[in-house]
């Protein structure tokens, strides 16, 4: 007698179960889909950061061979275009630069 009360309990938890996602399944879509284009929005802009940082990378190293060189117009001009691109992380690179080319801020 108390099988027959059990199976009816696991047969009317699988329909209240049933019910909930046949009632809230669009609910569920839209918070998936919501998680999924944040997901792809945060790894697109992290791919293109890590681009734009490995250029401006290369850029430094060109400006730091430039300094070396003695060619500090050179040096001066492609800083330049480097504080108009405007990245976040370009106080920190500049001021290396200058720290290993031994020049203050007003020479360079």
């Amino acid at each position: 007698m108390n099988q027959i009360f059990n199976e009816i309990d696991d047969d009317l938890k699988q329909d209240r179960f049933l019910n909930f996602i046949k009632k809230y399944k669009f609910v569920f879509i839209i918070i998936f889909s919501i998680f999924f284009f944040i997901i792809i929005f945060t790894v697109v802009k992290n791919i293109i950061y890590e681009n734009r940082a490995k250029k401006y990378t290369q850029e430094y190293v060109i400006i730091l061979s430039l300094i070396n060189d003695k060619k500090i117009t050179e040096a001066k001009e492609k800083l330049e275009i480097l504080k108009e691109a405007k990245i976040s992380s370009i106080e920190i690179p500049f001021c290396l630069i200058l720290q290993a080319a031994k020049y203050s801020i007003n020479d360079l």
